[in-house]
């Protein structure tokens, strides 16, 4: 709610070798706002900060390789979408959004879905 800069790495197992879709997000799916929008609090009655999110970056360790991109984020968008190829194995994942001020935090919630090969 409050737009704090919290980040932290994921790890994740990929199964099959293949191209990966990396959904990047500031709100759940259930809750469906866009990276500018705020909301209430549910208990504190607080209003949430505006986030100026103008870029969205996913970096992903593979064995000893590192995959960087980033898209950028407009006004209204819901999630940034990254798509990149990953093989199998365990892999450590990171995510910013950048504010146009400057700031960063990772993504408060990242989904990631099989696309195919």
């Amino acid at each position: 709610y409050d737009g704090a800069p919290v980040n932290h790495p994921y790890k994740i197992k990929v199964v099959r070798d293949g191209v990966y879709e990396f959904a990047l997000r500031r709100w759940p799916y259930s809750i469906d706002k866009g990276f500018d929008e705020i909301l209430e609090h549910p208990v504190k009655r607080k209003q949430g900060r505006k986030m100026d999110i103008v870029r969205a970056r996913l970096l992903i360790w593979q064995m000893c390789t590192a995959i960087d991109e980033s898209v950028e984020v407009v006004p209204g968008m819901k999630k940034a979408t990254i798509r990149v190829h990953l093989k199998p194995g365990f892999h450590t994942v990171n995510t910013w959004l950048y504010e146009a001020d400057g700031q960063a935090s990772g993504a408060y919630f990242m989904d990631i879905r099989y696309a195919g090969r």
